[in-house]
């Protein structure tokens, strides 16, 4: 066995590393089919049929809206970026400006209008890009024949994109069938989802068997949710050339894709001198602010560094046949679960927590940012490499020379992002601390005492430093592209 094939199988023994941690300890397995239980998987599978619904309607029309901006914002990729804000942002930040701005949205039906709203700004990019890459052309012929619009909308836009929508509503479905965040941010003391009641069982009751169980339970509805889903997520560089949509084009649609951004930064810039104020009645909590601070920097940077070293050895192994269709197809676990398989397997306490936050969020995010951006990258690496290949260039020459050189700027640019989501985590660091050792810990605290102006100061520390973080992942990317790439010239030189 070669070193690439090593490799390839240690990252595969990471991804299911959750899932062999429940097997380990099957022995101890309890499941609990009762009347709470039942209750817990109906009002989970329900909140997110109904999230992904309102998502996916939400967003379309929001999507009509971006088609209708592509001709007349100047700026329209900055427009753009505001749109997916929300997704791109840690969930933090958006549940503080609901919870100020709507302060009803608690329990179950909080939990699907937060979840609706996270998505719809995703959900309009998402379609706006299918109709440019699928439809534009279908679009100008009705133009010119004299279609109206919204009868070519509902009778050749959504046949066309039938099966795409149907993916991304079951995508949507199960990023809201596995969200432990928002649920727990906002599901009160009674477990509204089966990652709450996960939650429960493990911090609360103790009962570790019957946590076991349902974790089992929901392992199998997140790999049916897999299954639905492969093959799906190899993304592609796509090119789209400027076309026009009149028919479809609806301008009321912008203020939909572009609310919850706006909901977002709204919440962020209001009651900060009110939260100073409240800060400073509480001299306990700003004494422990700066362990707080180094705690996030600790988490956050370690799990940067975790996502970048795995990035560059899946650009060494190059995936291919089953590694690259279970890398594509493969739903990472939600984050209480990996959270709950950490525990089992590693449960010592004090440093080692910031060690193990960092590895679960590693763990998360790695297959969505492989499916999404890393999968493209090392694809439009081929032709290099089938040619340094042809030429003799060995696997570690191959890298060295031709993968890292131009897959290392990427590498840091994703770390620095995952790093910057990791400053942002409350849900699985719940999970596996026994206190709030970092900021967003802390501050999603605040939120639960309805301290959230005081809350909305730390997230502000948080954002500083997360930003702060990214940025110096960029550099020391940059810098050291640089420095390989002087070398190679040099070496190429002689």
């Amino acid at each position: 066995m070669n070193a690439r094939r090593i490799v390839g199988f240690l990252i595969f023994v990471f991804l299911i590393f959750p899932f062999v941690a429940l097997f380990l300890h099957a022995n101890a397995v309890r499941f609990p089919l009762d009347n709470e239980t039942m209750r817990v998987f109906g009002s989970t599978a329900l909140q997110a049929l109904i999230s992904a619904c309102a998502a996916l309607s939400m967003g379309i029309l929001g999507g009509l809206g971006l088609l209708w901006g592509t001709q007349r914002l100047r700026y329209f990729s900055w427009f753009e970026g505001l749109v997916i804000l929300p997704n791109a942002a840690p969930v933090l930040l958006f549940l503080l400006a609901v919870v100020k701005l709507f302060p009803w949205a608690r329990g179950l039906s909080g939990i699907v209008f937060v979840h609706a709203l996270l998505n719809v700004g995703l959900v309009a990019v998402a379609f706006q890009h299918l109709v440019l890459q699928k439809v534009s052309g279908m679009a100008e012929l009705a133009y010119v024949e004299g279609a109206s619009g919204w009868r070519f909308f509902w009778q050749g836009v959504l046949p066309a994109l039938r099966a795409d929508l149907v993916l991304l509503f079951i995508f949507i479905f199960a990023l809201c069938f596995a969200s432990f965040a928002v649920p727990l941010a906002l599901g009160g003391s009674r477990a509204t989802t089966v990652e709450v009641l996960i939650y429960q069982k493990i911090r609360i009751s103790g009962e570790w068997p019957e946590a076991i169980g349902l974790a089992f339970m929901q392992m199998l509805a997140v790999l049916a949710l897999a299954w639905l889903l492969r093959g799906r997520g190899e993304s592609a560089v796509m090119a789209f050339r400027k076309v026009t949509t009149p028919l479809l084009q609806w301008s009321p649609g912008l203020l939909i894709a572009c609310f919850p951004a706006c909901l977002l930064i709204f919440g962020l810039v209001t009651g900060i001198g009110s939260g100073m104020a409240q800060l400073r009645a509480l001299p306990e909590l700003v004494a422990e602010i700066p362990a707080l601070l180094a705690g996030s920097l600790l988490v956050g940077v370690m799990a940067g560094l975790w996502v970048m070293i795995l990035l560059l050895a899946l650009s060494y192994v190059r995936p291919e046949g089953w590694l690259a269709r279970f890398l594509s197809g493969y739903a990472a676990p939600s984050s209480v679960l990996v959270g709950f398989a950490i525990l089992i397997a590693w449960r010592e306490p004090g440093l080692a927590t910031y060690f193990k936050i960092a590895m679960g969020l590693a763990l998360v995010t790695l297959p969505a940012f492989y499916r999404y951006q890393w999968s493209a990258t090392l694809t439009a690496l081929k032709g290099q490499i089938t040619v340094a290949r042809t030429l003799g260039a060995s696997d570690s020459l191959i890298f060295s020379r031709v993968m890292f050189p131009q897959v290392i700027g990427a590498a840091s640019r994703i770390g620095g992002l995952a790093a910057l989501w990791a400053w942002g985590d409350f849900a699985l660091s719940s999970v596996v601390a026994e206190k709030s050792v970092t900021l967003a810990m802390t501050a999603q605290g605040l939120m639960g005492s309805y301290r959230l102006d005081a809350a909305t100061v730390l997230i502000w520390i948080l954002i500083a430093g997360g930003l702060l973080t990214y940025g110096a992942f960029l550099t020391i990317g940059l810098t050291i592209g640089e420095g390989v790439g002087n070398v190679l010239d040099s070496k190429s030189e002689t």
